[in-house]
């Protein structure tokens, strides 16, 4: 092979991958961004309220798609979408007809020895915090390492419940189940059920914050 037609297929090479990034940059779909095309049936503080008081809360995806907006169903009725922005500054966020409610983002920080956790901190549509969550680090007699989420309200006062390392399940500070997911797959779509149990009182917020490593699995 001569240098003039390395020198061509290095060209070519580059011409198809300036096209590729041009189509992604002009066509959402190519994102995968997703549209059920169902229609909301609720005001913005109407689905706000049905999310926050629901039992059962489903987020229902493509698991085909990536960067796409899951359906949000409010015990069964359609509420909202939730919603993953950016690239090195991530944030996930619940939207009702294309406008923010709320969303997380978060930061590693190293804590020593080589182990990383993670800090969150959650802010409603106009910018006023929310919370906070923190990755926790809790060695055992034994040496062994387990990661607790714990959470915070806007002035960094702690909350009485937790996350496993999981994050499938929200326990009291005194180990009673508060609320748990489980999720059911089907060829193309894939459904998180985030499950609140008989009168436990957890923010939405932080019943959201369950999601996020759930839908970067799926969405990975």
């Amino acid at each position: 092979m001569t240098f003039r037609q390395i020198l061509q297929g290095i060209l070519t090479l580059l011409v198809v991958t300036v096209a590729i990034v041009i189509l992604l940059l002009v066509d959402n779909t190519a994102f995968g961004q997703y549209d059920s095309g169902l229609a909301m049936e609720m005001t913005q503080e109407q689905a706000l309220a049905a999310m926050e008081d629901a039992s059962v809360l489903l987020f229902r995806g493509d698991k085909e798609r990536t960067n796409h907006r899951p359906e949000i169903y409010a015990n069964g009725q359609l509420a909202g979408r939730f919603v993953e922005t950016g690239f090195l500054d991530v944030k996930y966020a619940v939207e009702v007809d294309d406008s923010e409610i709320f969303h997380w983002e978060y930061w590693y920080e190293d804590v020593g020895e080589g182990i990383a956790a993670t800090s969150y901190i959650c802010y409603n549509g106009d910018g006023t915090v929310l919370g906070y969550a923190e990755e926790t680090v809790i060695e055992f007699i034994d040496g062994s390492i387990e990661y607790e989420y714990l959470f915070y309200d806007a002035d960094k006062n702690a909350k009485d419940y937790f996350m496993d390392e999981t994050s499938l399940t929200i326990y009291s500070m005194d180990g009673k189940r508060l609320v748990e997911t489980d999720t059911a797959v089907e060829s193309e779509n894939y459904d998180i059920h985030i499950n609140t149990l008989e009168n436990a009182q957890v923010d939405l917020q932080d019943k959201v914050l369950m999601l996020v490593q759930q839908f970067d699995a799926w969405n990975g």
